[in-house]
């Protein structure tokens, strides 16, 4: 067993072949084994489980949503948010802090601080993060 030693807030994870988890501050495994393991942000891990789907845990090691694809971004000071890619090629907006999805869209949205954008038929589509209500299309 190895421990990783990079600069990740606590816990660290430690790799055993291709087996990876979490440990806390004791050196106990906590939660699952996954084929890697990667910091995203916050507490927040992207993990890869067999036939690489994607899997955020957090530091405790809870499993919190499973997908195809997963980009985690930072919008505003500790508001965390996810894009997921299902397997039916539809994008999900996952609220890591209320951990639910907002909406699911046909194509992949862009996160910014106070909205998120995609599009469709041509148009741009705005949708606000509070319940991924569409409030413009330009």
């Amino acid at each position: 067993t190895y421990e990783i030693k990079n600069i990740l807030p606590t816990p660290k994870y430690v790799f055993e072949y291709d087996d990876y988890y979490l440990i806390n501050k004791k050196g106990e495994k906590v939660g699952n084994t996954y084929r890697r393991i990667g910091y995203a942000v916050g507490n927040y891990y992207v993990a890869t489980i067999d036939n690489n789907i994607k899997v955020i845990i957090n530091d405790k090691g809870k499993e919190l949503v499973k997908a195809e694809s997963i980009d985690i971004d930072e919008v505003k000071e500790d508001n965390y948010y996810a894009i997921l890619k299902h397997s039916d090629d539809t994008y999900a907006v996952y609220d890591l802090k209320k951990k639910k999805e907002i909406i699911r869209l046909d194509s992949k949205p862009s996160l910014r601080e106070h909205y998120f954008k995609t599009s469709k038929n041509d148009k741009v589509q705005y949708y606000s993060y509070k319940k991924g209500k569409l409030f413009h299309e330009a």
